[in-house]
């Protein structure tokens, strides 16, 4: 529902007008000034020398909703925020590196261990596929609710933040809650879903973050930070998963839980989001609207094929990456004494070595 500005230090821009004819995102609005920030490697000032239909085009913030008579109505109305450079770039995405260390331990190592255990081997294949199936309503549904409800967050600690640190508490309560308790399939699968919904308040909140914060000239190196910090939060991830079996479910999880607050609150006092407590209340939502902002991007061809080889390349992943442990455990003939957790945790970790000397450097050089 709104593009995001990139600026320099917080300001408010706010006008609206109502027109007839024209594309939602045609008109240009023209940036505030900014001003230097206190650390130069970490933020860039908006006062640099841009062209002038570059920074017209940044600093716009658009929202329309649809009027009984058919017109647009467009509301510029949210805050100029700071932008961050290269340095800020790595700190913010200390929540990346949990993320992906809590999902790896959760999808290759303690999900497949635990509905193995719960149903047997001879049923975890079809186990597992239902226990992650299930879930998948609650993300489809609630990423787009989660990420509009933060577009919209009125506080002086700004959009994304009063989400993303008590969602941190939220995942690491529901994950120990996971591994503790006696559980049959369904209430595990329950749990699991609720876990999958607690994520999304990480998840959905912080790429809006990244959104906001990284100027146009730093998206390849924030998406080559980004694929860094998964990869590396994979290889430590497998580098625990090693010693998965010795500290048991519990205490994995436990570590886990502490490892996603931690980064959490290293990310939020990174991030210089602006206040957002003086800005207009939001628009009142409906549903045609809604609808229409989540197709929308799709009506470009470039996002849309982006969009489609992206949907196919996860489904590759999530075909294979789940049923890895049950591999290890059916086909392969492992040394006496090593369990299948330590097993894949061995061989992601080769793979993560060749994704970590890759991804940096693929993403400064686009």
């Amino acid at each position: 529902g709104d593009a995001r500005a990139l600026g320099g230090a917080p300001t408010t821009a706010a006008t609206s007008d109502v027109e007839k004819a024209g594309p939602p995102l045609g008109r240009r609005g023209q940036a505030a000034p900014g001003e230097a920030a206190p650390c130069a490697d970490s933020f860039v000032t908006a006062a640099e020398p841009r062209r002038a239909d570059e920074r017209a085009d940044e600093a716009m913030i658009v929202s329309y909703e649809l009027l009984s008579t058919g017109e647009r109505k467009r509301e510029f109305s949210q805050p100029v925020l700071p932008r961050v450079g290269p340095c800020g770039l790595v700190l913010v995405n200390a929540a990346w590196f949990a993320s992906s260390f809590n999902w790896f331990l959760l999808l290759i190592v303690l999900v497949p261990s635990q509905v193995a255990a719960i149903v047997g081997q001879e049923r975890k294949g079809s186990a597992i596929g239902l226990v992650l199936g299930a879930s998948t309503p609650v993300v489809l549904v609630g990423a787009p609710l989660v990420g509009l409800l933060s577009d919209r967050v009125r506080s002086s600690f700004g959009r994304r933040r009063p989400i993303m640190l008590p969602g941190a508490f939220v995942f690491a309560g529901v994950l120990l809650g996971l591994v503790s308790t006696p559980h049959s399939l369904v209430t595990y699968g329950v749990l699991y879903t609720a876990l999958r919904a607690a994520e999304l308040l990480i998840s959905a909140p912080f790429n809006g973050l990244i959104a906001d914060l990284t100027p146009p000239e730093l998206r390849g190196l924030a998406s080559g930070i980004m694929g860094a910090a998964s990869n590396i939060g994979n290889f430590a991830g497998a580098a625990v998963g090693i010693q998965y079996v010795a500290l048991g479910p519990v205490r994995t999880a436990s570590g886990m839980g502490v490892v996603m607050v931690a980064a959490m609150a290293a990310t939020c006092l990174a991030a210089p989001e602006a206040s957002t407590a003086a800005q207009p209340a939001a628009h009142p939502l409906r549903l045609r609207r809604v609808l229409l902002d989540l197709a929308s991007p799709l009506r470009d061809a470039d996002f849309a094929w982006v969009f489609a080889t992206r949907l196919i390349f996860q489904m590759g992943v999530y075909t294979v990456q789940e049923f890895l442990q049950f591999y290890f455990r059916d086909a392969v003939e492992l040394p006496a004494g090593m369990g299948a957790e330590t097993a894949v945790s061995y061989g992601m970790l080769c793979l993560m070595t060749a994704a970590m000397l890759t991804a940096a450097a693929g993403g400064a050089l686009t």
